[in-house]
């Protein structure tokens, strides 16, 4: 049964959390790159772009979510700890017949777009049939994911997020599988619907049985039932979470449609190879928040705002400096690592690695920072911000593709965040703590910027010392020689002065005299 929630299985709770998330981030990078080079292998580029291409799509279908899986997420956690009570289940029913009703849309809206999207798009001749089948196929399933969306949120209301990740490990793991046997066996680009199809199926029955097994969902008898009032909460929240949630669709999921519409599907394919290091970076940098805001948001609630404002400003501090060190080694390692992975197949212009190595950066601060609205539930001029830099990254990247190619596009993403999102982020932080915005730039980015100033001389010296070696010897010469330092100016510069002492009382009593060192 689920335990009451204290301050110390709280710190627990998290640390399985970031440890079960890390480990399923593993999978996933191994998944994306052992996929990607299985796809390369028995497929064509072109073949691989409309894979890629589905995948995005799809991502702007889940759009019909219209911001409720956050707003309910956040309003379980203000009801979970009322379990005598019905207002906590009427909130989990409310919140299950949204999602059937999204679910039905979603399987709606895919099945019927289908048929012209890919003209629109104009998708070569030869491919039509296939890209119609894939977004039908992938539709059902996301749809399918809709259905079981309580069952996972209400594992994070109470801080479970490990055994969500654990059950996602397992989803991966047979992903991997079929993906595997479905390409070999020759379904082509079909093989993606079928292992995602079949890993969604096994773990919707895992993850009911973890519910029931840990106790998290309503007690017996306290159900409640839907009610409008609390769908009206919900909708009001997933509104301003909705106008957010399309803003950073626009700006981090319409890359591979702008260059499929602009350029062809080859170079979209360049762009989903080339960047996936990107992602992948943004994945392993957000976890410290993503799993932080069920426990910052308990804090909320139980109104502990001088604890609440120590970890915001620990976990934007630690996720800031962990991007500073990530974006220099994107800078360095992605020619070589993708030469590497792709057996020199796929290649772009370097200088595409170091604006996506800047724009990690900046992206990280800005979401750190953006994450109090949702915690807060107030969103204010924030809820437009986002939406207004997605149209203007749409509009310039149309105007510029043609005629800088991606790497005009990567300019056009950074220049849009130093215009909207980060200045609105910062300002709304520091109305909420009633400090300055400059007061908040200088103290809270002060570890990560050292960390760059120090990092960047480190990396050009590799770049002079290792840059005519083949990829095979460039690239884990640059991973060590830039990434041993980068750990210890993490631990030196990018923790402050509370998690370090949290960490020092924490660590074993033997741990080695050097770590102790930098942590002091």
């Amino acid at each position: 049964m689920s335990q009451p929630i204290t301050p110390e299985s709280r710190s627990k709770r998290f640390i399985r959390a970031l440890l079960s998330g890390y480990f399923l981030l593993g999978l996933n990078i191994f998944y994306g790159l052992f996929s990607v080079a299985l796809a390369l292998h028995y497929l064509s580029k072109a073949e691989f772009g409309l894979w890629a291409l589905v995948a995005q799509l799809v991502g702007y279908i889940v759009l019909i979510d219209m911001g409720m899986t956050n707003a309910m997420a956040r309003t379980l956690i203000d009801h979970k700890d009322d379990r005598v009570g019905d207002l906590y289940g009427s909130t989990v029913l409310t919140g299950g017949i949204v999602n059937f009703v999204q679910a039905l849309l979603i399987a709606g809206i895919g099945i019927s777009g289908s048929f012209f999207v890919g003209r629109l798009l104009e998708i070569e001749p030869e491919f039509q049939r296939q890209f119609t089948l894939l977004v039908i196929g992938e539709s059902i399933v996301v749809s399918v994911r809709f259905l079981t969306r309580p069952l996972s949120l209400v594992l994070h209301a109470h801080q479970r997020i490990d055994v969500k990740n654990f059950n996602d490990a397992l989803q991966v793991m047979i992903t991997i599988v079929v993906l595997w046997i479905s390409l070999h066996l020759g379904a082509g680009v079909f093989s993606l619907l079928w292992s995602t199809a079949i890993a969604v199926g096994i773990g919707t029955v895992l993850l009911f049985v973890s519910c029931i097994r840990h106790g998290v969902l309503p007690k017996k008898g306290h159900w409640g039932r839907p009610t409008w009032p609390l769908f009206r909460e919900l909708f009001s929240f997933g509104k301003d979470v909705f106008l957010f949630t399309l803003g950073n669709q626009f700006l981090n999921a319409s890359q591979v449609i702008l260059v499929t519409r602009v350029l062809g599907l080859e170079a979209a394919a360049i762009w989903a190879v080339c960047a996936r290091s990107y992602n992948l970076i943004l994945q392993v940098t957000t976890r410290f928040r993503d799993f932080s805001e069920p426990a910052l948001s308990e804090m909320l609630v139980r109104k502990e705002h001088t604890l609440f404002f120590s970890r915001f400003r620990s976990l934007t501090i630690i996720s800031t400096s962990l991007a500073a060190i990530a974006g220099v080694m994107l800078a360095l390692c992605n020619q070589s690592f993708i030469e590497i992975w792709t057996k020199g197949k796929v290649a772009w212009p370097p200088q595409n690695d170091l604006l996506l190595g800047i724009l990690v950066i900046v992206l990280l601060m800005t979401r750190n920072l953006s994450g109090l609205s949702l915690l807060t539930k107030e969103f204010g001029l924030l809820r437009y911000i986002y939406f207004f830099e997605g149209v203007f990254f749409v509009g310039v990247s149309l105007v510029v593709l043609p005629l800088g190619g991606i790497t005009a596009m990567i300019g056009a993403s950074l220049v849009g965040s130093c215009l909207f999102s980060f200045p609105a982020c910062l300002w709304r932080v520091s109305r909420f703590f009633e400090l300055t915005p400059l007061r908040i730039l200088l103290d809270w980015s002060k570890g990560p910027m050292r960390i760059v100033a120090i990092l960047v001389p480190i990396a050009l010296l590799n770049a002079w010392l290792f840059g005519n070696l083949p990829a095979l010897w460039r690239f884990p010469l640059y991973a060590l020689c830039t990434g041993i330092p980068g750990g210890i100016l993490f631990i030196m510069l990018g923790l402050d002065g509370e998690t370090k002492q949290l960490i020092l009382n924490r660590i074993p009593t033997r741990t080695p005299a050097p770590l102790r060192f930098l942590l002091r």
